[in-house]
């Protein structure tokens, strides 16, 4: 039993010996670091709409922030509206109206993805 358990691997070593390389860089894509690079990734991009508006729901956020809504047509981006009616692009342009955000608003923008106006 234990020739043909070796037989078994044989052929499944040869095919791992030919997807040496194959399996080399999934092995990279896996690495411990790679998770670490990928949380920068969500620290860079931030929450979701659905979590940020939950924040708002719950209190969390500042209170000068209304809602987050996402484009729905082709070159909206996602937007964050405010209570005194003006509301700013992701990207930091204004979509409607001109606001001075208080500090925590900025921050809270800032730490989900928002580049502030200038």
């Amino acid at each position: 039993m234990a020739s043909e358990n070796k037989g078994d691997k044989g052929p499944s070593d040869s095919l791992s010996d030919a997807d040496g390389e194959k399996g080399a860089k999934s092995a990279s894509s896996g690495s411990p670091g790679d998770p670490d690079e990928g949380d920068e990734d969500k620290k860079e991009k931030g929450k979701s709409p659905n979590q940020l508006n939950k924040e708002i729901k719950q209190g969390k956020a500042p209170k000068d922030v209304e809602r987050v809504d996402v484009g729905k047509v082709k070159g909206e981006q996602t937007h964050a509206h405010f209570k005194d009616g003006s509301t700013l692009n992701k990207d930091g342009t204004w979509k409607h109206g001109d606001s001075n955000l208080s500090r925590a608003t900025q921050k809270w923008l800032e730490n989900n993805g928002w580049k502030l106006p200038k």
